[in-house]
């Protein structure tokens, strides 16, 4: 960890590295043994690029890994070409399409499937999963989880985003984490007892965010950023922006440089939650106005300020049919409002 020096991968091993076994070569892969090459692909002074480019036995792979500036998590996307039909997985010599597949459900063998696998150095350490709004301690090898798993001790941990893939396995004997992509075999959907094998072109998304303590990390908040990224687009104009206004504007802006001084804050929050416990589940709009959904996730409660881009003169607590509850006064364009341990709460905002 680059703020207190403690290591979080273990000494030797290598991060976010595929791994599957091959069940009709009895073949077992992994693409840090594999001949690759690395470079860099991108340069700048909000993120860099790395690509990672390999074959093994049985794919062909790509990773990209996007390591930024100003958030501590890193993105990585794999990229996986199977030329050929691949047996991934000890369970895909089952191929007796005369019996009843779906008993077969029972020989899949969770570490021999297609994996991305992170070996840490921790100890005592605890397994959390994310369960839709809130973590919850797991001691299962093989465990689904929402957008994350995580993997901490005292100190320090690793959460595992998905962005898809939502199925996880954890070594407790050595300490390695997995998030599981894809394998061979009889499905649950399928038509009948047709053998499914891996082939083509597959990519796979998640992100891995290293921290300190579980409880001061915000864990949460950093998975609902990674899945819900900010979305920017490009227009001359809108209902907001007119060519009116686009020239005044400009005129300003020209203004600003002149006097050295700039239009813009360099940071402008749209809304702000001063509470690492409390996240925004929804903002829309009912009636012109903004309706704000928040909850408690970590079971501690406690109070929060809520600011908009304007200032908030009222709110009104309501329920799921929009029917007012209680009002609440703002003050100073803020509102300041308590949570009870894991509510959650709605609220029609009245801006200025």
């Amino acid at each position: 960890l680059a703020d207190t020096g403690q290591q979080l991968i273990a000494d030797g091993k290598v991060a976010a590295r595929l791994r599957a076994f091959v069940g009709d070569k009895k073949v077992w892969i992994d693409t840090s043994e594999a001949k690759s090459t690395i470079r860099m692909i991108e340069k700048g002074p909000v993120l860099a690029r790395y690509e990672i480019k390999g074959s093994t036995e049985a794919f062909d792979f790509r990773k990209i890994i996007t390591v930024y500036s100003y958030t501590p998590w890193i993105k990585v996307k794999d990229y996986i070409n199977m030329p050929k039909p691949a047996y991934i997985g000890h369970h895909s010599e089952v191929k007796d399409s005369s019996k009843d597949w779906r008993r077969y459900m029972d020989v899949f063998m969770e570490e021999e499937k297609l994996r991305m696998v992170i070996p840490l150095s921790v100890s005592d350490e605890t397994v959390r999963r994310n369960i839709v709004y809130v973590p919850s301690e797991t001691r299962r090898t093989v465990f689904s989880a929402y957008d994350w798993a995580d993997v901490s001790d005292e100190n320090k941990g690793l959460t595992l985003i998905n962005r898809g893939n939502f199925r996880y396995h954890y070594n407790s004997a050595l300490k390695e984490l997995s998030l599981i992509l894809g394998y061979s075999g009889n499905f649950i959907y399928s038509s009948g007892p047709e053998f499914h094998m891996m082939r083509g072109s597959y990519t796979f998304s998640y992100a891995l965010y290293p921290h300190g303590s579980f409880d001061v990390s915000q864990v949460n908040r950093a998975a609902l950023a990674v899945n819900n990224p900010l979305i920017t687009r490009n227009f001359k104009y809108s209902p907001v922006i007119t060519k009116s206004t686009s020239k005044q504007i400009r005129r300003y802006y020209m203004d600003s440089k002149k006097h050295g001084k700039t239009l813009l804050p360099e940071e402008f929050s749209f809304l702000k939650i001063d509470a690492e416990n409390i996240n925004v589940s929804t903002l829309r709009l009912e009636d012109n106005k903004p309706v704000l959904r928040l909850y408690e996730h970590s079971g501690r409660g406690g109070n929060v300020r809520i600011s908009l881009f304007k200032e908030i003169q009222e709110a009104k607590i309501v329920n799921l049919m929009n029917e007012e509850v209680q009002s609440i006064r703002a003050n100073d364009g803020t509102l300041n409002i308590k949570l009870d341990p894991y509510q959650i709460i709605t609220l029609k905002l009245e801006i200025a």
